[in-house]
């Protein structure tokens, strides 16, 4: 074998690399387990336990709270030395192996601006009838069918108006300097879409630095492309009514004058001073925990505040642990005695260290009247970012109306030498220094900004003003319990997987099946450390991935076996039928993996979340196994063989496993259109009788998976519901409902359409609250309604729950059928492309048709009667395009042998061909088929209740893809081809 040093060196550096990835998921891991031991021992006095009493918090809560506390102390903390580097907490956290949401817990909230009223605002609020009705008509579409606000509002707006131009609304006071009278449409369009753009950044912003401050680890933020969308991922939250609170609220631009810090160190001394009276001495030589004890008992306020000794607002520095203990002092009236009437404290918008962990504590100067800010953001009417005259940083140009340019007259008048600061949401996002009074409306912001935080600013500046709530579209909440369960389930369902295809590669295959095994046992630890490397997200689906990852790597082992027993057995030598096995299994291997690569990519590009997680790791996967396949095993062989020590492809049970078989396939291919044909009818019949059971995802709604403290009954469950929801307000269709098991006795899965169209937390808590009083009667125990709505750890109540509205529901059915038709036309392409007939590529895309429509049809018939979940989801979704991706893999073996024996016998006639290459591919169809449906039973049986659904659909598509390929795409191929190239 030819560059057998580079695979080896290539082997072993990617070892190392992953084995110091995963590394810092095993540090990280025994940094919390520590954290967790120090937490559950604490010592809680009675005067605590009486507090916490009060305040209706529990023991469980208060130490995971202290949990939290002790690992947010740790984030700037040296925890791990490896050569010549040292990271902290908080950087070995950023590098572990990342879990989702649906393995560890947590709450995924996808969020959207509202953009109609932003456009209301920027019309200054006007009354005109074919405005508003535009606005209305917008609104339904964009809630039915999703899309652009403002493309649908132009097209209403074009219907109701009879033609009158858009300048007529939006020419006025609040658009002064963008828009005039002579202004085309598509010019405001232009603006209104670019003002809504600033408005979601400035909302994505916000969102961020709300989560920043919540104190959630690992949180994601991101805005989801060309769309007015935020999505966000919090892991391990346990109060998601507070989140979403939080989330939704509008947040308020204001400009405050500020004190120098000097003014106000010397009250926060005193202060100190007069808090730390009556602490008791200790010895110089006690130990650590002592001495500490007692410096902050003796400086309770300035042992967590680093005070600012130079000129300016900033009084002091405090960690992000402490933040919580310094506002409650600050407003405890002891404090308040010693601190000027009109001080008002705020924190800077962002940590000012490396580690995010210290924040700036602002002095505002709250002194006008009411109490109100002298300034609010109504009054700008624009702001950009730029570079300075020096072009070595940049500044923020603001612009505002006359009322604002009178008050900042006189605010920049009274504060020359002083600094303004600029607030969003009670937080300081700049406090630049003022040099002279400024008139004309025109300021330019400086603060050392780079570009993109200039960017930021200006959007704080320009859509501080405008009132765009963000509203909740889809949140999906899992609790703690739950995660620890997919997780427990997930390890069992993968040990015992790869056990299983372990076993039958060494039964199988003998000596080969057991550098085959050691080939996987590799391929699975690079998957591992490469997910761990990339930073992505380890989801519930993507286990399921990595173990189907599995099963399909030992397709490529598989076929070069096969093809080194057929060597083997026209009494080649040892070496060279390795070697010409490699060789001639090599198309067929690249073939069927980029086919499944393509479905694996248009997964990643469509999906979300979980499905995203999916793609991921099967792309990851097959690349891996690719490698260890083709390459690592080959050196394994090469070496061995070097060395004069033999090497066994089979055992004598399994040498000759469907080796001389002479089916006449295309012979019965009517036989196999007519048992086709009724699986369709009955599919059909199914279908259009019984449908589908659509979830959520596809219909919009909610779903809830309660957890009881004693085993019940769905009947129970539905009888309870039926009440309430008989009562309730509503049509009869939205108070539909539907009650399931799942997995354990004492959990129910409940689905209702009711209010599906209403996301605010108000409508949610209603639902909420119709839940809980359908089943409260079922617990032993009083469960009060925020003890039922609260993911707390190890409880009953609700311990998953997913919203979905009905715009998202659109777009994520758009998104399935969209990307299910990318799939087949790519790989209907590639087909054609690379075997050159278009007989093949048709006779591949029928198959894969077929295949995906009995899928449905197995689903639609089988929805209600088996015991266990059988949506229409965006899972769903994965499976198919996963059955897609696995069925043309196997159809491209057989293809590639026609091809091949095309070549090596031009007069053969083409039924014979084909007859001769199917059955020679017979025990690798059957050998990677079974191992593949191994995997998969294992995770069926013992992989949780969470995605059973998922991995049916999957099994199924190993075996209708398996028997398409044989029965359905190569004779429909056959047929079409022509008398000449039959013969």
């Amino acid at each position: 074998m030819q560059n057998k040093g580079l695979i080896k060196f290539i082997a072993i550096v990617l070892a190392v690399a992953c084995a110091y990835q995963l590394s810092f998921t095993v540090v990280s891991s025994r940094v919390e387990s520590k954290a967790e031991k120090a937490a559950q021992s604490a010592t809680i006095d009675s005067v605590t336990m009486a507090e916490l009493a009060e305040q209706g918090i529990s023991e469980a809560k208060y130490r995971d709270n202290l949990k939290s506390k002790i690992l947010d102390s740790m984030k700037s903390v040296p925890v791990y030395n490896i050569l010549v580097n040292k990271f902290t907490y908080s950087e070995v956290k950023e590098r572990e192996l990342n879990l989702g949401l649906d393995l560890r817990g947590g709450m995924n909230v996808m969020l959207e601006i509202a953009v109609e009223d932003i456009v209301v605002a920027l019309s200054n609020n006007s009354q005109d009838p074919a405005f508003l009705a535009a606005i209305e008509d917008a609104k339904v579409i964009t809630n039915k069918e999703g899309g652009n606000f403002i493309e649908h509002f132009e097209a209403a707006f074009a219907k109701h108006s009879n033609g009158a131009p858009l300048a007529t609304i939006f020419a006025n006071q609040k658009m002064a300097g963008k828009v005039k009278s002579t202004s085309s449409n598509s010019e405001i369009i232009a603006i209104l879409q670019a003002d809504a753009d600033s408005a979601v950044d400035n909302a994505y912003q916000v969102i961020r630095t709300r989560i920043d401050r919540f104190g959630v680890a690992q949180p994601n933020v991101q805005r989801l492309s060309n769309s007015g969308r935020i999505l966000v991922e919090l892991p391990g939250v346990k109060e998601p009514e507070r989140v979403r609170k939080l989330l939704q609220g509008t947040a308020s631009l204001e400009f405050w004058a500020t004190y120098d810090g000097l003014e106000i160190v010397p009250q926060l001394e005193a202060a100190n001073l007069e808090l730390g009276k009556g602490a008791a001495d200790v010895a110089e030589d006690a130990d650590e925990a002592t001495l500490l004890a007692a410096a902050q008992e003796h400086n309770p306020l300035l042992s967590l505040i680093q005070l600012n000794y130079n000129r300016g607002p900033v009084v002091g520095y405090v960690a992000s642990y402490n933040m919580d203990a310094v506002e409650k002092l600050l407003a405890s009236d002891k404090v308040r005695e010693f601190i000027n009437t009109d001080v008002r404290f705020m924190w800077g918008a962002k940590a000012i260290d490396e580690a995010e962990t210290v924040y700036e504590l602002y002095a505002i100067k709250a002194d006008t009247r009411d109490g109100q800010a002298p300034l609010d953001g109504g009054s700008v009417t624009d702001a950009s970012p730029q570079y300075s005259q020096t072009g070595s940083t940049a500044e923020v140009d603001m612009v505002m109306d006359s009322h604002g340019t009178n008050v900042w007259a006189r605010l920049t008048r009274d504060n020359i030498g002083k600094s303004i600061a600029i607030v969003l949401d009670n937080l300081v996002y700049s406090a630049p220094t003022v040099q002279n009074e400024i008139t004309g409306g025109r300021s330019a912001i400086t603060g050392n900004f780079t570009i993109n935080e200039a960017t930021d600013l200006a959007n704080v500046l320009k859509s501080g003003k405008l009132p765009a709530p963000a509203r909740i579209i889809q949140d999906d909440v899992v609790g703690p319990s739950l995660g620890a369960e997919s997780i427990n389930a997930s390890l069992i369902s993968f040990v015992i997987a790869f056990a299983l295809v372990l076993i039958y590669m060494i039964f199988f295959y003998s000596t080969a099946g057991v550098v085959a095994s050691i080939a996987l046992i590799c391929n699975v630890f690079y998957i591992f450390g490469i997910l761990a490397s990339f930073g992505a997200v380890l989801t519930l689906p993507g286990i399921a991935g990595i173990v189907l990852t599995l099963g399909m790597a030992v397709d490529a082992n598989v076929i070069i076996y096969e093809r080194v027993k057929e060597g083997l057995w026209a009494g080649k030598p040892l070496s060279t039928a390795v070697q010409e096995g490699y060789k001639n299994a090599m198309s067929a291997i690249i073939d069927s993996n980029i086919t499944t690569i393509i479905t694996g990519v248009v997964l990643f590009i469509f999906g979300t979340g979980p499905v995203q997680g999916f793609a991921t790791t099967l792309i990851i996967g097959i690349i891996t196994s690719l490698f260890t396949s083709l390459f690592f095993t080959r050196m394994m062989f090469t070496s061995r063989i070097a060395k004069g020590k033999n090497v066994k492809f089979s055992t004598k049970i399994t040498d000759k496993f469907l080796a001389n078989t002479k089916i006449n396939f295309i012979g019965i291919r009517k036989v196999s259109y007519v048992v086709s044909l009724i699986l369709v009818v009955v599919s059909v019949v199914s279908l259009s009788t019984r449908g589908l059971n659509y979830g959520v995802d596809f219909s919009g709604g909610r779903t809830y998976v309660v957890q009881f403290d004693n085993s019940v009954s769905a009947d129970e469950v539905r009888e309870g519901l039926q009440e309430v929801f008989d009562a309730a307000e509503g049509n009869a269709n939205e108070k539909s409902f539907e009650v399931k098991k799942f997995g354990e006795d004492n959990q129910m899965r409940i689905v209702t359409q009711y209010m599906h169209d209403k996301q605010d937390e108000a409508n949610s808590r209603i639902v909420d609250s119709l839940i809980y009083a359908g089943v409260k009667d079922l617990y032993t125990q009083d469960l009060t309604l925020d003890e039922f709505t609260s993911t707390d750890v190890n409880r009953n109540g609700i311990i998953q729950a997913n919203m979905v509205g009905p715009s998202v529901a659109k777009d994520i059915t758009r998104g399935a059928f969209i990307s299910v038709a990318i799939a087949l036309i790519a790989i209907g392409l590639y087909i054609i492309i690379r075997f050159k007939k278009w007989q093949w590529g048709v006779g591949s895309v029928v198959a894969l048709m077929h295949d995906t429509f009995l899928t449905l049809g197995i689903f639609s018939l089988l929805h209600g009667v088996l015991p266990f979940n059988l949506e229409i989801d965006q899972s769903f979704i994965a499976a198919i395009l996963t059955i897609i991706g696995y069925s043309i893999n196997d159809k491209v073996v057989i293809f590639d042998r026609i091809r091949e024996f095309t070549t090596l016998y031009p007069k053969r006639n083409m039924k014979e061909t084909i007859n001769a290459a199917v059955n020679t591919t017979l025990a690798r169809t059957v050998n990677t088929s079974c191992t593949t449906f191994v995997t998969l039973l294992a995770i069926f049986l013992f992989g949780g209740a969470v995605i059973r659904g998922f991995v049916f659909a999957l099994m199924f598509g190993v075996i209708i893809g398996t028997l398409s390929s044989i029965f359905i795409a190569t004779p429909v191929a056959y047929d079409l081809m022509s008398k000449k190239a039959r013969k």
